[in-house]
């Protein structure tokens, strides 16, 4: 092994250092980023931790818009509502959203809204009454003549059904 370069510290640490003390020295480091990131979550204040978990497990604001708007990881405020619901085993009581989507659709709105929602309603209806009709006219095209109207038309017609037909 040659001579350790005195000129640079990081070389002399380099060459210094055995194997297993390079892994241990790796295993410091790792832990102190654990206790690092550990300790992070303290720099939000105790209320902004509440707010961000109540809206959060409440189902009010997703992961992402939390992230957005606090400015902390997903991962962060995932973690936070996992280790809520690990100490507290009980269920998480929404409180109710302050603005319903309905308070802001004007009454004008709702009877527009109403009135399509009938309109939707009729033509499923009738969609499905023409659904039934095709359905019927197909059982009596098979039965009385034979013709399978669902089979693709690149489909031979199988032998069992030419001999019904020749019949």
């Amino acid at each position: 092994m040659s001579a350790p370069v005195r000129s640079s510290p990081h070389r002399w640490l380099f060459f210094a250092l055995s194997r297993p003390e390079k892994g241990l020295q790796k295993r410091v480091n790792l832990m102190q980023q654990k206790t690092n990131s550990d300790l992070s979550r303290h720099y939000l204040s105790r209320q902004l931790r509440h707010l961000i978990l109540q809206e959060y497990l409440s189902g009010v604001k997703t992961a992402r818009q939390l992230s957005e708007e606090h400015g902390i990881p997903m991962s962060t405020i995932h973690k936070m509502g996992q280790r809520w619901k690990a100490k507290n085993s009980c269920s998480f009581v929404s409180t109710p959203n302050p603005y319903p989507i309905m308070s802001r659709v004007t009454s004008e709105e709702a009877s527009e809204l109403l009135s399509e929602n009938k309109a939707l309603r009729r033509r499923l209806e009738e969609a499905l009454l023409r659904l039934e009709g095709y359905e019927i006219m197909g059982d009596i095209l098979q039965e009385e003549y034979g013709i399978d109207l669902l089979k693709k038309s690149a489909a031979g017609q199988s032998s069992v059904s030419k001999k019904d037909t020749q019949q």
